[in-house]
């Protein structure tokens, strides 16, 4: 995407060719609340995978909880508001993925709303290494896991998931001051911190 968030910071998809062919892809923009500044597009592309199945991928970046996530949960109803607006119509045989950083947990208002209209493939999962690391989230805050990404496929889909996870390889950890695993960041406040991210990614496999 090419959003116009303040930050510059945008959502992208990568796909393999081998597995996954896009036949067009767009943004989406989201209207802001009055008073807030403006947010990531969602980017949807459109394709099929090797076997001609037919799929809409969606990929998200919702607003941050910075402020509170009270004052701010307005803001990331709206990204799922326009979302839904923008799902395809699944009675027609059509399939979708939604995935990113919703910036909630499962339980907020965002996430329960997605809900109510497709699958969430990514609630209580855990680290692939999770016997040795303990790890049961994707993002590490106050001493806690917690996963503030998802990943959500449409009715249609839900038969063909073969296993969802969070990638805690050793090379995406480090150990903070308290000698806890925590994700490891690329930047600690404006330090770089020669990491790669603040969250763990989510892997979702599909039998198609």
């Amino acid at each position: 995407t090419d959003s116009p968030d303040v930050r510059g910071i945008d959502v992208a998809v990568l796909y393999n060719p081998l597995t996954f062919r896009p036949d067009t892809s767009y943004s989406i923009r989201v209207s802001p609340p009055k008073g807030q500044r403006p947010t990531r597009d969602i980017l949807c592309v459109r394709g099929h995978s090797r076997r001609h199945v037919p799929m809409e991928i969606f990929a998200l970046h919702s607003p941050s909880r910075s402020g509170g996530p009270e004052i701010t949960e307005n803001y990331r109803v709206a990204v799922v508001d326009t979302l839904i607006d923008n799902l395809p119509d699944f009675t027609k045989g059509k399939n979708a993925i939604v995935a990113g950083d919703f910036n909630d947990y499962s339980r907020d208002k965002s996430v329960r709303k997605l809900s109510t209209v497709l699958h969430e493939v990514s609630k209580d999962v855990r680290g692939l290494t999770y016997k040795n690391s303990g790890i049961k989230g994707t993002y590490f805050y106050q001493g806690e896991w917690g996963s503030l990404d998802h990943i959500f496929v449409s009715p249609s889909l839900t038969e063909t998931v073969k296993e969802c996870y969070i990638f805690d390889r050793e090379w995406l950890l480090e150990r903070n001051a308290s000698g806890n695993l925590v994700p490891f960041r690329t930047f600690r406040g404006h330090i770089y911190n020669k990491g790669v991210s603040d969250h763990l990614p989510l892997v979702l496999r599909l039998d198609l």
